[in-house]
């Protein structure tokens, strides 16, 4: 009796296709990745995805991505010319999946504001310009992209940061450095270590600057443009009879209160900087002289106009690149040092000292030390 009823259930099951659901169910259980929480297919007898390591690899030296088809007999990843390539003229780049062309040439998913044929990113369709993709998470309200596998923007501490020891840039291009620590594409002048702007060989000091195309303009054109800011239409402040360039999207040059404002609550002036505050109330980069100076650091300089007559007649001697990373460098170390004589007297217990204590006798030795040596070579 029981198997008539067993026969009578399969039946149904069949009829209402249950069954074939049910098979469906245990083949795809069968082909899932062994990674608890992940539902993608297995790829092999690996038991794992390709983003878990299932599949073949790429055979590229230091490289472990899944592996592409259309790759020929060596396996390689589409970073590495796996893959189908962009079917333009010239392009070496991957094709997006369904498309011949890559996303420079309108493969892929495009944004769908008018007139605009820019690639539309991630899930959205619209591209980063007008909204599409993660946006940063700063609590303040940014509305700036966030950059890799991070929450924020680069101004925010998004993205690849410089891995040199004590820094926080943003890291330049591919590189792993930002462009004070040489990131980025040098100059190929000879000695020159200045950054070059985007497609160009050398730095604008020694003719790698675009001129704006217009007949008789000498101004500098704009990055992916030949065309300088006043020619290019670039957005101007709203107020009548003047010829500033807005900032943000406020319509407003900064001295008609666009760009980013103080965040101390009744103070309409402009933020400097990656900071939230104006000069007034601590925002931009601070003097470094050791007697206690909280003022504003000038122009190139780490210190303010007071204390910086010393350290511009000394760097004035330097190359601009070779200046530059001196004063990072002695910012630094000047900081690491006066850091840790503070924690040092912190643990005895002691409480803030004067501008005349020994806190800073350390410190103001070594700058002064660093004055000498580079008095002394210049002589």
């Amino acid at each position: 009796m029981s198997g008539i009823v067993d026969d009578i259930e399969s039946l149904k099951r069949k009829h209402d296709g249950s069954e074939g659901h049910d098979i469906e169910k245990k083949k795809r259980g069968i082909r899932q990745c062994s990674i608890r929480d992940c539902v993608k297919f297995a790829r092999g007898s690996s038991g794992l995805c390709i983003s878990h390591g299932g599949g073949k690899r790429c055979s590229h030296q230091g490289c472990s991505k899944g592996a592409e088809a259309g790759g020929g007999k060596v396996l390689l990843c589409k970073k590495h010319g796996g893959g189908r390539r962009c079917n333009a003229p010239g392009c070496e780049s991957a094709a997006r999946n369904g498309f011949f062309q890559c996303i420079a040439h309108g493969g892929g998913k495009r944004c769908d504001v008018e007139d605009c044929n820019k690639a539309a990113v991630g899930a959205t369709n619209r591209c980063v310009k007008h909204g599409g993709g993660r946006r940063c998470a700063w609590p303040s309200g940014c509305e700036k992209s966030a950059q890799g596998k991070t929450d924020f923007c680069k101004a925010h501490g998004g993205g690849n940061r410089c891995t040199y020891e004590n820094c926080s840039r943003s890291a330049e291009g591919v590189s792993k450095l930002c462009i004070t620590h040489g990131g980025g594409t040098r100059c190929n002048f000879k000695n020159c270590n200045e950054k070059t702007r985007r497609g160009e060989e050398y730095c604008m000091e020694h003719g790698g600057r675009l001129l704006c195309s217009v007949e008789n303009c000498k101004k500098v054109a704009l990055v992916h443009s030949s065309l300088c800011k006043q020619h290019a239409g670039a957005d101007r402040c709203k107020i009548e009879n003047c010829d500033k360039d807005s900032r943000g999207k406020s319509g407003y040059c900064i001295s008609h209160g666009g760009g980013k404002r103080c965040c101390v609550v009744h103070c309409a002036k402009s933020a400097v900087g990656t900071t939230e505050l104006c000069i007034s109330h601590g925002g931009g980069r601070r003097c470094l002289d050791l007697r206690g100076c909280s003022k504003s650091a000038r122009g190139g300089s780490n210190y303010c106009r007071t204390h910086g007559v010393e350290e511009q007649i000394r760097l004035a001697k330097l190359p601009r690149s070779e200046r530059r990373i001196i004063l990072v460098t002695e910012a630094k170390e000047l900081k690491t040092i006066l850091r840790k004589e503070q924690e040092k007297k912190t643990l005895q217990g002691s409480h803030a000292p004067s501008h005349s204590s020994k806190l800073f006798d350390a410190p103001r030795n070594f700058y002064n030390k660093l004055v000498r040596k580079t008095n002394d070579e210049a002589i």
